[in-house]
């Protein structure tokens, strides 16, 4: 019988398989892998011969996976996690190295992020941290490209194979400037449908909810202006030129001296979910802890909300 070659198989030629198919050339897994190209080829070449396959098609620059490679794809993604297991069993938290990437909502930037980078700090003093603010969609997008390696964002991913955990939530509520909204009295989509509206741009869940808000009662708001700061859009909505949508911690402040108000939501607005997203198949041995420390600095669990 033929020897087993599998025996002496190395895990990285199996990441160097992975990142070549998920991103579909080779020049592309080798700048991910930080290797030349043809060192990208030889790896690839060894793992056909360790398997007796051929793996790949190439056209150009470009490679396309046989349908062995789309097989092996799952257990190559299944070897490499545990392989990140088993060092992460052994390896002291001062000894982790490297670089995290980190995607947040700018209203995580703007509430509880220097609790999160102290922590994460303090935890893992060895690794480098890199932050990037993004709506939603910005940051789904980024995680499924692997621009980013863990994401905390309002609502849920669907890319498969991410891992996912909610971190807390926030009420909205629609703020405005007193000479704004005093005369509206109680809030309703019909209400507001002649008032302009300030909001997160399309793709923030922010802007979602509240759009929603609005067609649950048949009414379209006809003044909507958009913007993708949440800083911006506070300031906008305190210089009175508009309403908005926005959690009412974030201008706390704001409420307490009058110079901007909540209005009482009939119906209310829904609350926003905020998650933790990473690729389980990339994941590095630090990213549950990294989402442990997230969930534990949330500022949006067990948030008290200004009452109705």
């Amino acid at each position: 019988m033929e020897s087993d070659c599998r025996d002496g198989m190395r895990s990285a030629n199996l990441e160097t398989f992975l990142w070549t198919v998920r991103l579909g050339s080779l020049s592309a897994a080798a700048e991910r892998l930080h290797l030349t190209q043809p060192a990208v080829t030889r790896r690839l070449q060894e793992l056909e011969r360790d398997l007796g396959v051929k793996l790949f098609r190439r056209s150009g620059r470009l490679v396309t996976p046989t349908n062995a490679a789309q097989a092996l794809l799952p257990k190559a993604e299944l070897v490499l996690r545990e392989i990140a297991a088993m060092r992460a069993t052994v390896q002291a938290v001062d000894e982790f190295r490297g670089r995290v990437r980190i995607g947040i909502a700018e209203l995580i930037g703007l509430t509880w992020l220097d609790r999160l980078l102290t922590r994460i700090e303090t935890t893992f003093p060895n690794l480098d941290v890199e932050i990037e603010v993004e709506v939603a969609s910005g940051l789904v997008e980024g995680l499924k490209r692997r621009r980013l390696d863990v994401v905390f964002l309002p609502g849920k991913t669907t890319i498969d194979g991410v891992a996912q955990e909610t971190i807390g939530s926030r009420s909205l509520r629609w703020i405005a400037r007193p000479d704004l909204a005093l005369p509206c009295g109680i809030c309703s989509p019909d209400i507001l449908r002649e008032m302009p509206i300030i909001l997160m741009p399309k793709g923030a869940e922010w802007y979602d909810l509240a759009m929603r808000w609005f067609a649950a009662a048949g009414v379209q708001p006809r003044r909507v202006r958009t913007c993708n700061s949440v800083s911006v859009q506070t300031s906008l909505v305190r210089k009175g030129l508009g309403f908005g949508a926005m959690p009412v911690d974030l201008i706390h402040d704001e409420l307490s001296n009058g110079s901007l108000v909540a209005l009482p939501g009939l119906p209310t607005l829904p609350r926003v979910i905020y998650s933790a997203a990473y690729i389980m198949s990339d994941a590095s041995p630090v990213m549950p802890q990294i989402v442990a420390i997230a969930k534990a600095e949330s500022q949006f669990v067990n948030n008290i909300d200004v009452e109705e």
